[in-house]
């Protein structure tokens, strides 16, 4: 059976969505360690994350979209107060089952990183039921200098009066800097958001390919968790994921078990370090 979630989960997604911002260059402090880690490691590295955390943010901003259509369905929709939306003009076209959320020439988003370009929403059904499926599309899209392509399909896979898990896939993405060069990214993944504790687990696998061709994929081996009274930290607190590379020794990502810190530990091959973000 369909369920609808209702008002007060609504309340409690909405807030999760920024938690997906806080992926953020993780790898910031890695070009300390090169003298630990090999230049490809580090490179390897350096990708996987950079590809979470711009495509994470094309989830912010699509979760947002999605969100603010259940919370209107029935009635009226009004300019979004999300934060996300604050300097973008939205288009609620309900004809052709879309939302067009317009940065224009440029503007400063929540996290004050300046977008520009469009983030298109396509739907069938306007409310969160099992098996809805929302697609977003990128269209001249940037984050500062950052050109970002690629499309994200969510599908609810279920409701309940506890939790909402979702499908996130995206397709033929890829992040492009203006020397021209840049990396590759296809993933597909288990969101599932708890209300009881406004957490978040991430399970999935994607792959793609370095600044300098060179193939990876990457997988959680334990879920990532997030929780939102840690959101300061940035991090999860707690799951791991592995990062494999041709000619490489396998990458693990370590998140801990379940403390709100900023550490996180590297391991490549024998090689075992934690890092600290500022």
């Amino acid at each position: 059976m369909q369920r609808k979630t209702n008002k007060a989960q609504l309340k409690g997604l909405v807030f999760l969505v920024s938690i997906l911002l806080i992926l953020v260059n993780a790898c910031n402090d890695s070009e300390k360690e090169s003298v630990f880690f090999e230049d490809e490691e580090i490179s390897t590295l350096e990708t996987e994350q950079e590809a979470e955390m711009y495509f994470n943010m094309i989830e912010s901003i699509g979760n947002a979209a999605i969100l603010e259509l259940e919370s209107n369905s029935g009635g009226r929709i009004e300019q979004p107060a999300d934060p996300e939306f604050s300097c973008a003009e939205v288009n609620w076209d309900e004809e052709n089952s879309r939302i067009v959320i317009d940065f224009g020439d440029g503007c400063k988003g929540p996290d004050n990183r300046t977008r520009k370009g469009k983030v298109i929403i396509e739907y069938e059904v306007n409310e969160l039921l099992v098996e809805s499926e929302f697609v977003t599309v990128l269209e001249n899209f940037y984050v500062d200098t950052i050109k970002i392509e690629g499309t994200r399909t969510v599908t609810i896979e279920s409701l309940s009066s506890e939790a909402i898990s979702y499908t996130a896939v995206i397709e033929g993405g890829k992040i492009i800097w203006p020397n021209k060069t840049f990396i590759t990214r296809e993933s597909e993944g288990l969101h599932t958001i708890k209300y009881s504790d406004l957490s978040l687990k991430i399970e999935g696998e994607a792959s793609g390919s370095t600044k300098s061709g060179v193939s990876y994929a990457s997988e959680t081996k334990d879920p990532l968790v997030f929780k939102s009274d840690c959101l300061e930290y940035r991090l999860p607190v707690s799951g791991s994921k592995t990062i494999t590379v041709e000619k490489l020794p396998l990458i693990t990502v370590n998140y801990g078990d379940g403390e709100c810190d900023n550490k996180f530990t590297v391991a490549i091959g024998e090689k075992s370090k934690e890092i600290s973000l500022d």
